[in-house]
């Protein structure tokens, strides 16, 4: 029964043409979209017309995007230059930091010069007075 079904429906479908004129009102057996026949050439032509645009906004989308792949490669590869940088940055021992001398530090140390100088010159001033010649 099924089979019988398919049968006349395939026959049925294989009768009907791809095109065929309908005027208002007329009932046709076949299915299908319904278009007025000024309106399928407006559609044919704006088609044949829109096409070579559409192909040619295509590849100009297909050279944008060409260039955005080259462009993010190009960034990529920087960033993964500087990644390599820093963490070989990361693997070295920090140098040691120089410590400044403060003033306090710095009056310290002329003041101790100032007062082991005064007392070695006064030492050898009384050596050499001990010392005759």
């Amino acid at each position: 029964m099924i089979a019988g079904a398919m049968l006349t429906s395939s026959a049925r479908a294989a009768d009907c043409p791809k095109v065929i004129p309908v005027e208002a009102g007329q009932v046709v057996e076949c299915g299908g979209l319904l278009v007025p026949p000024a309106k399928a050439t407006e559609a044919i032509t704006c088609l044949r017309a829109g096409l070579p645009a559409c192909e040619a906004r295509a590849k100009s989308k297909a050279a944008q995007s060409a260039a955005e792949l080259y462009r993010l490669k190009t960034v990529l590869e920087a960033e993964q230059a500087r990644s390599a940088r820093l963490s070989g940055l990361l693997d070295t021992k920090p140098p040691a930091p120089q410590t400044r001398s403060t003033w306090i530090s710095t009056a310290t140390w002329t003041a101790g010069g100032i007062a082991v100088g005064i007392v070695v010159g006064i030492l050898a001033a009384s050596r050499v007075e001990a010392i005759s010649f």
